[in-house]
């Protein structure tokens, strides 16, 4: 896939799947594929190598510090780092609570919670079905944000007045429908009530808060090592069964890259440079599948808190601004699967042996990404461009950095990947080690315990929306060569991470 493609497929993307406050961090310069089997999770049984390996790389990967548009995990700090030293140094602020908060707080967690025989708090089935009937929601709003994009930038008649009359009004009504489940069925109201009982709470009663929220991430037992002692903190998705539904399909015709590559973001057209030639793909399609990452040690809710503070003169973990500052300014939330990439190249261009699909190709490693500033740590010097003036014709944007693109389609086949003979061996390796002193190793019945029913399994999905068709492209030539076979593989399109706002945040009024 050309460079033209690949910024308008990462365009398409940030439509779809971003939204306030959310950013799409791709892995194109360090691809992440595996097969279904090693990414399910659910089952369990990660006794042997193998699937430890799997389970701490994933583990790795979704912990990693989040680097901005191309996903570059840095250094040896994760998430659960960041999340313990936060929980270690944290002071306080001073509060009491009275007995109607108090009661009114037993009931939400009444709601929202159950305890299992190890004392290990997990979701309720009430919670579980709320977030089961929200995922149908998020499918929905994304089918109808995907086709959106594509009617937006065809220019056939016929396509508009399909969007338009047929498929607008059929998806618009999914998501209705979806929205009106997660309403009834999913108990929303009371959900998301319960949940701002909690936050009062916590604010009322701090110590009390923090003591819970300590107590939930027990290094000894959620902390784990592989084979290799490296350390990871248990991390998996949810639906947990994501791998046996269907998926939605996601194309790009060459008419609607054109467009896409016009409509791309200062942020995607500072790394691309200006003035990349025509592409040569005829059209682009996968399956895709957005999840939610579960981590059972972790409550999000401590970064939102305002009763707490860091010690004087510590570095803040983000200070809220456009790109954020801080030691950690983001951290993935979800991530975008995809699953039998097809490619067309139109007569001229060179497609990508089907042996080499297992993931979306990369960029080159002389690209400049557009990233979070870590403070209190070696910076990667941004070079910024402002984006040439938009032309009208795409073939001609881009220019002065073609020839360092060049080498992102042969980047497929070299060490970013890891070979069919060695599927433990995890990709960009050298990036993501960590020697750490000898922990306990992963067994079936402790990640069972821990994660409870976080993982939860996705509700039946409507059947999928029949894409419209696209504009009629230009008569192929007869000896244009045939599209790729689909790969087998699960790749990482993108991780969507939540941009941290100003954390710490001290509330002045409580006492300090």
């Amino acid at each position: 896939m050309d460079a033209l493609a690949q910024l308008a497929l990462m365009t398409k993307a940030k439509l779809v799947f971003e939204s306030p406050g959310s950013f799409l961090s791709f892995p194109a310069l360090s691809p992440i594929s595996y097969s279904a089997d090693e990414l399910k999770f659910g089952a369990f049984t990660a006794v042997e190598a193998a699937e430890r390996l799997i389970f701490s790389e994933f583990s790795r990967f979704a912990n990693a510090l989040p680097s901005g548009t191309i996903f570059q995990p840095q250094g040896d700090s994760y998430l659960w780092d960041a999340y313990s030293q936060v929980l270690k140094s944290a002071r306080l602020a001073k509060g009491q609570t009275t007995p109607a908060q108090e009661a009114a707080y037993q009931q939400a967690v009444a709601l929202l919670t159950v305890t299992d025989a190890n004392g290990w708090q997990t979701d309720s089935p009430t919670l579980l079905t709320y977030k089961q009937y929200r995922d149908v929601w998020f499918g929905a709003v994304q089918d109808y944000k995907t086709q959106q994009s594509t009617a937006a930038t065809s220019s056939d008649a016929a396509a508009q007045t399909q969007w338009r009359e047929v498929d607008e009004p059929r998806l618009r009504a999914a998501v209705q429908h979806a929205e009106a489940d997660w309403a009834s069925k999913g108990n929303r109201a009371a959900v998301e009530q319960a949940q701002q009982v909690q936050q009062a709470y916590a604010a009322a009663s701090p110590e009390l808060t923090w003591k819970s929220w300590a107590s939930g991430f027990n290094p000894d037992l959620d902390l784990m090592t592989d084979p290799n002692q490296l350390a990871y903190a248990l991390t998996a998705f949810a639906p947990s069964d994501v791998f046996d539904q269907e998926w939605p399909t996601f194309t790009l015709t060459a008419p609607e890259i054109a467009v896409l590559a016009t409509m791309a973001p200062p942020e995607l057209l500072s790394i691309f440079g200006s003035g990349i030639a025509a592409s040569k793909v005829e059209s682009l399609s996968f399956e895709y599948r957005s999840v939610g990452l579960v981590r059972p040690w972790f409550r999000p809710a401590v970064f939102d808190a305002r009763f707490w503070q860091l010690p004087e003169g510590a570095i803040p973990l983000s200070d809220g601004m456009t790109p954020p500052q801080g030691t950690w300014p983001a951290y993935a939330t979800a991530l975008v699967f995809v699953r039998k990439i097809r490619l067309t190249m139109r007569e001229g261009g060179t497609d990508a042996p089907p042996q080499l699909m297992r993931a979306l190709p990369a960029l080159t490693a002389a690209q400049v990404s557009f990233r979070p500033q870590i403070v209190a740590k070696p910076q990667v010097a941004m070079a910024t461009q402002a984006p040439a003036a938009t032309a009208a014709r795409p073939e001609v944007m881009m220019a002065d950095r073609a020839a360092a693109l060049a080498p992102a389609i042969s980047i497929l086949s070299r060490q970013l990947f890891r070979g069919n003979s060695a599927p433990s061996q995890p990709a960009a390796a050298g990036q993501l080690r960590q020697a750490v002193p000898s922990r306990q190793a992963a067994n079936p019945a402790m990640i069972r315990r821990r994660f409870g029913n976080a993982t939860f399994t996705a509700l039946p999905q409507r059947p999928p929306v029949t894409p419209m068709p696209p504009a009629a492209p230009p008569a192929p030539a007869p000896t244009a060569p045939p599209a790729a076979a689909p790969g087998n593989d699960i790749s990482i399109l993108a991780f969507i991470c939540r941009a941290l706002p100003r954390t710490p945040n001290p509330d002045p009024a409580l006492s300090w």
